[in-house]
């Protein structure tokens, strides 16, 4: 039945399938009585008419259909949002070219899908596949019904007044060409190029002049075809994940992406502070070094860039000369990397690499820990031939300050490698016996820096390293002063210009990490925070109570009085084999909601103590996904939930948190970081997932175990000098701090 619809609910209608615009069919079966909907067919042929009501809810401004790529759907968007949607969210306007991209994937699948599956049925794996590829075939045939009810160059016209009038700010800058790199489940990257980004491209790549042409949506996209050519595709990336992950490798690489890139590479350009030969570092950057040597080939030759402020190791090469690079080579495939040391002028590299070559390079940012580098690496003894020098060239930038003149620009071929050699240097054991914590005389200072640095003139070797027993066996420990006040905040528990650290390396991960300083409450000692960010080895060669014994006596010659531990948490990378990669969860509120199994159960409670609440826990049983779970959020759990775990569960047994939780670390690991930001709603106050830690008094500890009998005071055995342990200036160096690309010879 035709009949009216007040202007404002006409989308919404249409959106939800209650309405559609009228058929010929439809307008012969008119209802009489109604006298508005006669006039307005009175004198009208029908294509006319539906020509009418179609431009007439193209004008509609109250809210546009916008395409979300992350969620592969539509959405009705408010006007005052869809700036924003655009420009910070990544929608897209469904034109004619989206709309055909579209039908083209719907033909596309039009001999495979299987129309008639139901979402309730007795699923596998591979049943479940086709259960979901006929409710994408459904959700886009329902995109595009949905847009046939609009005249699409007048919905264009909507949408850009829209845009435009509603918005703080005008956009001008939004495309549909997508970057070959994305991938939705990589959330470090922005699925589109800007027009400004394709056009610096371009220009940089000397495909247009720098000249007053513009360029319409057809002109930007033939730009977009010819650049996104070097653009490295999302399969390459993941090929390499995955190379990484099957090699069990992912700790070595974070380690490198946090500050082992620094220490291995001045060792390398033997810049260290001593003469001896580093064994443990060794093994560190063999591990990288064979890692990279059989890294994945690339589909075809790509450009990579390097930014310098200094080319003093380069500027004697001619053309057609080679330079055999002592380090690691940090180079990254984003060409408009951004830094202020970059502002008034700089030296760029470009470095081809071919293709169909295995161990070439390593792509290692969909692992690193700071992924937006986009940094790709090149292992030392590579061999690169110069092929071309320019000096003064200019280089365009979508920022543009950071339009100026590249004062050189070197252009190198990447042709081999060297294999595997090492600075000759002297073998000795410089490290003193194995330390015990409760054997040691503490010194009698009062700051703990100076503690810290009395420990590491007495105890730790020009490596900054020494020797612990923590299960009987010698165990390498690290230490380094560290600053977090920077772009490293995120991964140190408390913000100090000047903590101090001990971890130590097994199996090419970092095994634990200690850090030690002090605030305005006075000093402290937080455990393992770096591993929520990293991956905790599941097979350690020590228990948890021979662990927290060394913790104790540690904290005991530092004078800490409450000890932070952190839970430990596994990578979803390590769950089992899935399609998607990333993401990581609690190891101890996973088990106890699993199996009840409360971590350091056996101490008690005076000694360590869970500042999360297991009660609180339980309530997921008693709590419904609904809860947390909304509709509008802007990723795609809802829709899993509803389509894809309720059709598998015993709905009045299983519908809940807890089962939900833990069915998300089996088959949606990636997605767990994200259901638990979601524990909010259901968490008011107290969030469990919010205190991830326990508290250890070291102290009551080893007095119960008669490791200790009193509280001596503090014996006076040396006053804090110059201490041989490193700076991390990696951290300090005003060059370092912006990230890669590195100011770091290659």
């Amino acid at each position: 039945m035709i009949k009216y619809i007040e202007k404002d609910q006409v989308l919404d209608s249409l959106y939800t399938l209650k309405t559609r615009t009228p058929t010929k069919k439809d307008i012969n079966k008119i209802n009489k009585s109604d006298k508005n909907v006669v006039k307005f067919f009175k004198d009208r042929d029908y294509k006319d008419a539906i020509h009418k009501i179609k431009e007439s809810i193209s004008t509609i401004e109250n809210k546009i259909p916008l395409y979300d790529v992350f969620q592969d759907n539509l959405f009705l968007i408010n006007k005052e949002n869809v700036y924003n949607r655009v420009v910070r969210q990544h929608y897209r306007f469904p034109d004619n070219i989206l709309i055909t991209k579209m039908q083209e994937k719907l033909n596309k699948m039009e001999k495979t899908v299987n129309k008639n599956l139901v979402y309730k049925t007795d699923v596998n794996n591979e049943k479940m596949k086709d259960i979901l590829l006929a409710r994408r075939y459904r959700k886009i045939s329902l995109m595009i019904d949905f847009m046939s009810n609009f005249n699409i160059e007048t919905l264009i016209n909507t949408y850009v007044k829209v845009f435009y009038f509603y918005a703080n700010e005008v956009g001008k800058n939004i495309t549909l060409c997508i970057k070959p790199s994305f991938k939705r489940h990589f959330g470090h990257l922005d699925p589109y190029y800007s027009r400004s980004e394709l056009i610096n491209l371009a220009l940089n790549m000397g495909l247009i002049k720098s000249d007053s042409t513009y360029y319409d949506n057809d002109a930007i996209n033939n730009l977009c075809d010819k650049v996104k050519d070097n653009d490295i595709s999302a399969k390459i990336l993941e090929d390499h994940q995955n190379y990484i992950i099957n090699n069990n490798a992912i700790g070595i690489v974070q380690y490198y992406s946090l500050q082992g890139s620094y220490f291995m590479n001045q060792y390398l350009r033997g810049v260290v502070d001593y003469e001896s030969k580093n064994i443990f570092l060794e093994k560190l950057i063999n591990s990288m070094w064979s890692l990279i040597n059989k890294t994945p080939s690339f589909d075809k030759e790509y450009i990579l860039y390097r930014f310098i402020q200094s080319d003093v190791h380069l500027s004697h090469l001619k053309i057609g000369d080679t330079y055999i690079s002592p380090s690691f080579i940090s180079t990254t495939r984003d060409p408009f990397y951004q830094s202020d040391n970059y502002k008034f002028g700089f030296i760029l590299l470009k470095i081809k690499i071919p293709k169909n070559i295995e161990g070439v390079a390593l792509c290692m940012e969909t692992i690193s820990l700071f992924p937006k580098e986009e940094e790709i690496i090149l292992s030392p003894r590579s061999i690169l031939k110069l092929e071309k020098k320019d000096s003064n060239v200019k280089y365009f930038h979508p920022d543009y300050d950071y339009v100026v003149k590249v004062t050189t620009k070197y252009e190198f071929s990447y042709i081999g490698k060297k294999p595997i050699i090492y600075p000759d240097r002297t073998i000795r054991d410089n490290i003193s016996d194995s330390i015990d914590f409760l054997s040691i005389p503490k010194p009698s200072f009062i700051s703990m820096e100076e503690r810290a640095r009395y420990f590491s003139i007495k105890y730790v070797n020009e490596q900054s390293q020494f020797k612990v027993n923590i299960n009987s066996v010698p165990t390498t420990l690290m230490t380094e002063w560290y600053d977090s006040t920077n772009v490293y905040k995120k991964f140190y528990a408390n913000t100090t210009e000047n903590g101090f650290m001990i971890y130590t390396i097994d199996k090419d991960h970092i095994t634990f990490t200690i850090e030690l300083g002090e605030d305005e409450n006075g000093s402290f000692m937080y455990v393992n925070y770096y591993l929520k960010y990293s991956v905790s080895l599941h097979d350690k060669t020590f228990t948890d109570l021979e662990f927290i014994t060394f913790i104790s006596k540690l904290g005991y010659y530092f004078e800490v009085k409450s000890v932070i531990i952190y839970a430990d948490y596994y990578s979803c990378d390590l769950v089992s084999k899935k399609e998607y990669f990333g993401g990581n969860y609690c190891v101890d509120i996973e088990q106890y909601l699993r199996n009840k199994t409360k971590r350091f159960k056996d101490l008690d409670s005076t000694e360590i103590r869970a500042k999360f609440n297991y009660f609180l826990l339980d309530k997921l049983e008693r709590s419904q996904p609904t809860l947390i779970l909304n509709k509008d959020d802007t990723d795609e759990i809802f829709t899993i939930y509803k389509k894809v775990f309720l059709p598998t569960i015993d709905l009045e047994k299983e519908n809940n948190l807890k089962k939900f939780y833990l069915w998300m670390i089996e088959n949606y690991c990636y997605l767990v970081p994200n259901l638990v930001k979601k524990m909010e709603r259901l968490y008011k106050q107290d969030n469990p997932f919010n205190s991830d830690y326990y508290v250890l008094d070291p102290n009551i500890f080893l007095y119960n175990r008669n490791l200790i009998s009193t509280y001596d005071p503090i014996d006076n055995d040396g006053t804090p000098e110059s201490s041989p342990v490193q700076k991390n200036t990696y951290r300090l160096d005003i060059q370092r701090k912006a990230r890669i690309p590195k100011n770091r010879k290659i």
